[in-house]
C-alpha cells in the first residue's frame, strides 16, 4: 500500500510558499516606494504570475502526486523524477520573475517571460505529465478513476496552451 508521509507530496505544498511570501512583499504599500523595479507595471505581474504559477499550480500538482498513489494503488513511479520537475519549475519561475522585474517581457499579460524561462517551463509540464503517466500505467487498481484523466489531461492540454500562446507564430487579439 502507499505509505501516507510522502516527501515528494512534501516538498510540492512546502515549495510553493516562498513564492507566497514572496508576492506577499510585493503587493506592499512599501514596495511601491522603491524607484522602477517596484513600480505598480513591474509588481503587478509578478504578483500575480507569482500566485498562479508559484503557488497555486504547484499546490495543484501536489495534491495530484498526493492522490495518484492512492487511487492507483500503487507508489509514484520515480519520485526523483517529479523533484527535477519542481526544480526546473522552480527555475523558470525565478527567471521569469527576475526577467519581468528587470523590464523584460515579452510585453503580453500572463505570456510575459522570455522565452528560455518559457522553455523551461514547458519541460517541467513534459516531465510531470510523463512522472504522472508512467505512475498510472504501473497501478494495481483496474479502475481508472475520472479525475486520474483530468489530471493527465490537464497538463496535456496546459502544456500545448502555453506553448501555443507563448510563440509569435501565433497571434491573439491582444497581440494584434
Amino acid at each position: 500500500m502507499v505509505d501516507d508521509r510522502d516527501p515528494v507530496l512534501e516538498e510540492f505544498l512546502l515549495h510553493p510558499f516562498p513564492g507566497g511570501r514572496i508576492q506577499h512583499l510585493t503587493s506592499g504599500e512599501d514596495s511601491l516606494k522603491g524607484g522602477e523595479v517596484a513600480a505598480f507595471g513591474r509588481l503587478r505581474p509578478v504578483h500575480s504570475q507569482g500566485i498562479l504559477y508559484g503557488w497555486l499550480s504547484l499546490a495543484m500538482i501536489g495534491g495530484w502526486l498526493y492522490i495518484l498513489p492512492r487511487l492507483t494503488r500503487s507508489p509514484l513511479y520515480r519520485p526523483d523524477i517529479a523533484r527535477r520537475a519542481l526544480f526546473v519549475w522552480n527555475l523558470a519561475l525565478v527567471f521569469g520573475m527576475v526577467g519581468v522585474m528587470a523590464g523584460l517581457t515579452q510585453g503580453y499579460e500572463y505570456a510575459d517571460w522570455l522565452w528560455p524561462s518559457d522553455i523551461l517551463f514547458v519541460v517541467a509540464l513534459f516531465v510531470l505529465a510523463y512522472e504522472l503517466v508512467q505512475s498510472v500505467r504501473m497501478r494495481r487498481e483496474q479502475t481508472v478513476y475520472v479525475s486520474i484523466w483530468y489530471m493527465l489531461g490537464t497538463l496535456v492540454w496546459f502544456s500545448g496552451v502555453y506553448l501555443i500562446g507563448n510563440t509569435p507564430l501565433f497571434s491573439g487579439m491582444n497581440q494584434m
